[in-house]
């Protein structure tokens, strides 16, 4: 396994998708913006002898998920970690890891097949999906760079029931949801997450600050994930500090 390596993996994905915010790594690292522009992102200048194994989780399909992923492609073709061609228009998570597994070429990473993780967003298969995932990252030894995309995903993999490196994306509230305990410690030596924390907070701030609203609405799940994807806490926190009456 190569995961002392993969940290380079991890910093020129977050400095190429996500450049503008702020990412937290394991225990107490801070990676700005600032550290990650000045972290060689290159390829190694000879083939590896292993290719990195890469693979996929997801709570079920979302639309930014997708479109985060394919532009973590293009940015890694532009680097030099596989090689340039276009990327179909497939919209089905699945079959769009298929074809990457059987059409990327490169010398550096594979995408592995067999390696993709969904359940749907349905919570009846969650746990099963999240158990078999699991069971493989801590038994089969084949996977060096999980990618974990969503609120499901960084529940179900930020833990210590595994020790392989997971990189969670587009998840809307790490926070909030639970899946790290500040923007500065994730809590975990192998779990990478991108967050924003003021973004919901700037958003709506924002909102006031030109309407000038009195009172706000929002219409969410009445659940865990629900209030993380509403960002229910960060508003009614906002609220109270400039005095606009929260209705839920």
């Amino acid at each position: 396994m190569l995961n002392i390596s993969l940290n380079k993996i991890i910093c020129f994905s977050l400095v190429l998708v996500f450049c503008t915010s702020l990412s937290v790594h394991s225990k107490d690292t801070v990676l700005s913006t600032t550290f990650l522009a000045n972290t060689a992102t290159s390829p190694p200048v000879n083939s590896l002898s292993k290719k990195w194994r890469i693979g996929f989780y997801e709570g079920g399909q979302h639309v930014d998920y997708l479109t985060v992923f394919k532009a973590t492609l293009n940015a890694l073709m532009s680097m030099g970690w596989i090689q340039e061609q276009e990327l179909p228009h497939i919209t089905d998570h699945r079959r769009f890891w298929l074809w990457l597994s059987e059409n990327i070429e490169s010398g550096y990473i594979e995408f592995v097949p067999d390696a993709f993780y969904t359940s749907d967003f349905d919570r009846t298969l969650r746990e099963a999906i999240r158990e078999q995932a699991i069971e493989r990252l801590n038994f089969k030894n084949d996977i060096d760079l999980m990618l974990g995309f969503g609120t499901w995903a960084g529940l179900d993999l930020a833990n210590n029931e595994h020790e392989v490196n997971t990189l969670i994306i587009s998840s809307s509230d790490p926070i909030e949801a639970g899946i790290v305990i500040n923007p500065h410690n994730s809590g975990y030596e192998h779990i990478h997450v991108h967050i924003d924390p003021e973004r919901y907070t700037k958003q709506v701030e924002l909102f006031y600050r030109i309407i000038g609203f009195k009172k706000l609405g929002i219409v969410y799940e009445n659940s865990m994930e629900g209030r993380s994807y509403a960002s229910i806490g960060r508003i009614e926190a906002l609220a109270e500090k400039i005095g606009f009456t929260f209705v839920t």
